[in-house]
């Protein structure tokens, strides 16, 4: 812990694995930090009693809190982590749409048994997104037995929803009791210490010399998500050519408040411009690899130049849950590190986007 700030270290699947499909766990993952502040002190105790104590009260745990807050990366890296730990155990992760969406195929193509089997006899099971599950009273009904499965062999259950579980209207009263038996954590975006360290962190990352008083005038400016932070933090890579002192960061959150308002539809009609590509490619479900990337890019963009939320952004580029459009931002976040081609342009798109 520093000035305050716990930082939990969970893997993160690579790219390319999370664009091979959301039920695959078992890939090498880089680490990645999850910093939690005051305001998120409860999570970093909640992580450290599932991971270590076999027999944390903790269960179920959920997480909830708005867009942005580490809902999905938490529950995730703790999937990941939890299966790096118990190798032979079975550890399972899946949107609640996906859970929807299997329980329902698995009656057209007459394999129950096999999905009965995938989640109930799970040790770990991961749900993220809860509220896609509201209105579907069959699948939360399916949902209640596995995790009374999960439960009955001594299994661990994390959720992840929005709101929290005694609030959402449209839940079973059978899986707001199961939820309400466990412990229930809300998530809030980085205090000002989080913010810093967060901000600390990207820039070393990138190796981009940031003072520890810029730091501090930025986090005290950016009351914004981590992946918004990671956007200032790319922003001012672009533009800097020795270390990032006060000036420099007051300059950058100037111009920040004087640029002109960027919307989705602008967004998207510069990333297709500049990928040779239709608006409507990038709202289209096609997979070809330069459509993929473009649209990856474009919904990067979307999270760190508008205050549009992930499902905003998804519902824009064709309807795309809001992971899908997280795992897209991720995907680019990374190559951002490695491929010069992709630096250079998401640089070309926001100087074009920013320019007075």
């Amino acid at each position: 812990m520093v000035n305050g700030v716990c930082s939990i270290t969970l893997p993160q699947r690579p790219a390319s694995a999370a664009s091979a499909g959301r039920g695959n766990l078992r890939a090498a993952a880089p680490a990645r930090t999850f910093l939690a502040g005051d305001e998120n002190r409860l999570a970093g105790i909640a992580v450290a009693a599932l991971l270590d104590d076999e027999t944390t009260p903790y269960n179920p745990l959920t997480f909830y809190g708005p867009s942005g807050s580490g809902k999905t990366h938490l529950a995730e890296g703790l999937a990941l982590e939890f299966e790096r730990r118990h190798p032979h155990m079975r550890v399972v992760y899946v949107t609640a749409a996906d859970f929807a969406r299997e329980y329902s195929d698995s009656f057209e193509e007459q394999t129950g048994r096999a999905f009965r089997k995938r989640y109930r006899a799970a040790r770990l099971l991961a749900l993220d997104d809860l509220g896609q599950l509201l209105g579907k009273a069959t699948a939360q009904q399916a949902l209640v037995h596995s995790l009374d499965a999960v439960l009955s062999h001594g299994g661990k259950v994390i959720v992840t929803a929005r709101h929290a579980p005694g609030a959402m209207t449209g839940l079973l009263p059978a899986l707001r009791s199961r939820l309400a038996a466990g412990l229930t954590v809300p998530l809030a975006l980085p205090g000002s210490a989080a913010r810093q360290a967060i901000l600390q962190e990207y820039a070393a990352k990138r190796d981009l010399p940031l003072s520890d008083d810029a730091a501090a005038v930025l986090a005290e400016e950016l009351h914004v998500s981590a992946e918004e932070l990671h956007g200032a933090i790319v922003s001012l890579a672009a533009v800097a050519h020795n270390e990032i002192d006060v000036a420099a960061a007051r300059r950058f959150l100037d111009a920040r408040g004087a640029a002109p308002q960027v919307d989705l539809p602008r967004i998207a009609k510069t990333v297709a411009q500049q990928f040779g590509l239709k608006l409507a490619d990038l709202k289209s479900s096609s997979r070809s690899r330069c459509i993929v990337l473009a649209r990856g890019t474009a919904m990067h963009l979307a999270r760190q130049l508008t205050h549009r939320s992930l499902q905003q952004i998804g519902a824009y580029f064709g309807g795309r849950d809001h992971t899908t459009v997280m795992h897209g931002c991720r995907k680019i976040e990374l190559l951002l590190t490695s491929d010069s081609t992709v630096q250079q342009a998401v640089q070309w798109a926001q100087r074009k986007l920013l320019a007075r």
